[in-house]
């Protein structure tokens, strides 16, 4: 069975919520680049997917490069990690997509908790570091993670509708179909 639903319940009690929290090899190719901030913040770190996964295999992509997807990006709510982003060294691979999201868990929006506050602005990209990139720069930003989580957008934007009558969005969406 891929992740109980206790299991993701329970993230923070679990070893992969803690090597998560815990672990100290943040993403050095962001560092250098003015995502320290992000960094600390997300808590981003590198490691072999193969070995953060180790007892739930089934929910790696299917890939001959799966090892070089080693930064790991968790997606927290409500203090709790409830999915991670696996974005690829490039150089280790250019091959396959940039970053990946896992097999079998529900997809989430990266920053949501945005919803819950009361900003007067907040960009909404596509993609993590379309997000990340306005983050850094100082302004609030939530990432879809996939075009086709649009729906959930707008149903938590609905739940948080008396927090959100004053927020201007401005989408920054990427240039596809």
């Amino acid at each position: 069975a891929v992740f109980k639903q206790n299991y993701l319940d329970n993230l923070e009690e679990n070893y992969f919520f803690k090597r998560l929290v815990n672990e100290q090899s943040f993403i050095d190719v962001f560092a250098n680049g003015g995502f320290d901030k992000a960094i600390e913040q997300y808590k981003f770190f590198s490691m072999n997917p193969k070995e953060l996964l180790i007892d739930n295999m089934n929910l790696l992509p299917s890939l001959n490069n799966i090892e070089s997807y080693s930064h790991i990006i968790p997606v927290w709510d409500n203090n709790k990690v409830v999915n991670i982003i696996l974005r690829r060294d490039d150089k280790m691979s250019t091959e396959n997509a940039k970053t990946l999201n896992l097999k079998s868990i529900k997809v989430q929006l990266f920053n949501s908790e945005l919803l819950k506050s009361n900003k007067n602005t907040i960009f909404l990209t596509e993609g993590i570091f379309d997000c990340l990139s306005l983050e850094c720069l100082g302004h609030s930003s939530i990432s879809l993670n996939s075009v086709n989580m649009h729906g959930k957008f707008i149903e938590l934007v609905k739940e948080n509708l008396s927090t959100l009558k004053n927020t201007k969005f401005v989408l920054a969406l990427d240039n596809d179909e």
